[in-house]
């Protein structure tokens, strides 16, 4: 028989999800229960700790027992059946999973497996949720989990890819957040809906331009999309390979970049830069205020629509590549927690403005004498504000 490692460890088993496995393993060895185990073979010593944790489930008692005699495939057959009668009890799918991975079956334990994930995931278990996964796509990678797990589990899969101590580390859970990514995509997981593809979207830009572009794909064929949005990751899709083409002797004077705006919330403001939070993809961005070229303040709509605007317009790294600008909108955020003496949001975002405006020393925009205009301009729609405003940038 097989002795092909299972990708859960042995600390899995001990986890507080099956009730301190750990110690009845312990208990069973000094029993000695384990006289099998004993010889050498892990998996056993994992099933041999559930002993103590069954005594009231025959068909997995006597599933684990057969394990441990080394009659694989009458465990299995054991722990399959009872896997069918409570499918929703943990022990019990993992001691399946145990077996089947030892005998070379593990596609007939994906299902119960997924499901498990499927539970941990929903119930905030994600440490456990992706453990699993990971262990699920090892052993039968062509098996699915349902997009709604894979995105529970993105926060914890982008958080161990931050706290990745080398290259080799760092690259493998690359892979893993991609794959999580790219699972959300297929069409067999089911529960994709225009605003988890858009997440997607958001999260894989830097990470997999593929796998972007087909989240873009199902983001833009939703008949409910609102236009802002469309616009947006219509420029966002367009920036993914740099359209821009190789500068000509002569260069086409009807060419404009694209514009991309960012709707952010400002987070932290230091001496030096400016702690945002990207509103779609929740993702952080601190941006040096070197690199802040003009910041422009006004007013956009009409009737209780109308809102301060104030734009970030950063620097490009050359000419004609697209234009980068980020959005602070009236009401999108607290902005009082930035000017204690503001009651209102307004005034106190046009405050944050002015402090930015003087840290960054960059244009003050629709003017160009380095001062803020007052009254500030009005336009009734962004589409007119960025006509008369932004698309001189653009060139």
């Amino acid at each position: 028989m097989s002795r092909a490692r299972t990708a859960i460890t042995g600390t899995r088993w001990g986890g507080d999800d099956l009730g301190g496995l750990r110690e009845g393993l312990q208990a069973a060895l000094e029993r000695g229960r384990g006289a099998v185990a004993k010889r050498g073979s892990p998996w056993k010593q994992r099933l041999a700790g559930l002993a103590a944790e069954v005594q009231r489930r025959p068909l997995l008692r006597q599933g684990l027992a057969a394990a441990e005699r080394g009659n694989a495939d009458a465990a299995f057959a054991l722990l399959r059946e009872a896997t069918a009668l409570r499918p929703e009890h943990t022990p019990t799918a993992l001691a399946y999973w145990e077996v089947a991975v030892e005998c070379e079956r593990a596609e007939a334990a994906a299902e119960p497996m997924a499901r498990l994930v499927q539970r941990e995931a929903s119930t905030g278990e994600k440490r456990a949720a992706i453990d699993h996964w990971m262990a699920l796509m090892t052993q039968a990678p062509a098996s699915v989990v349902d997009a709604g797990s894979l995105a529970r589990m993105l926060p914890e899969l982008k958080a161990r890819l931050v706290a990745a101590r080398d290259a080799d580390e760092r690259e493998r859970a690359r892979a893993w957040l991609v794959s999580a990514l790219r699972q959300c995509l297929d069409p067999r997981a089911g529960g994709l809906t225009p605003g988890l593809a858009l997440r997607v979207f958001e999260e894989s830009r830097a990470l997999e331009p593929e796998v972007a572009r087909r989240a873009a794909r199902v983001v833009l064929d939703s008949p409910d999309l609102h236009e802002t949005k469309r616009s947006r990751v219509e420029a966002l899709l367009a920036a993914l390979d740099d359209p821009v083409p190789p500068a000509p002797d002569l260069p086409d004077p009807s060419f404009l970049p694209p514009l991309v705006v960012i709707e952010v919330a400002p987070v932290e403001l230091s001496e030096r830069a400016l702690l945002l939070l990207e509103t779609h993809s929740e993702q952080r961005t601190r941006v040096d205020f070197r690199a802040v070229e003009a910041i422009s303040i006004a007013h956009v709509g009409t009737g209780q629509d109308a809102a301060l605007v104030v734009d970030l317009v950063l620097q490009r790294s050359r000419r004609r590549a697209p234009r980068r600008v980020l959005r602070m909108r009236e009401g999108s955020f607290d902005a009082t927690a930035f000017d204690p003496n503001s009651a209102d949001a307004c005034q106190a975002l046009g405050v944050l403005a002015s402090e930015l405006l003087e840290r960054t020393h960059a244009i003050a925009l629709p003017d160009d004498d380095g001062e803020r205009s007052d009254p500030v301009p009005h336009f009734d729609d962004l589409e007119g504000y960025e006509s008369e405003v932004l698309d001189g940038l653009r060139r």
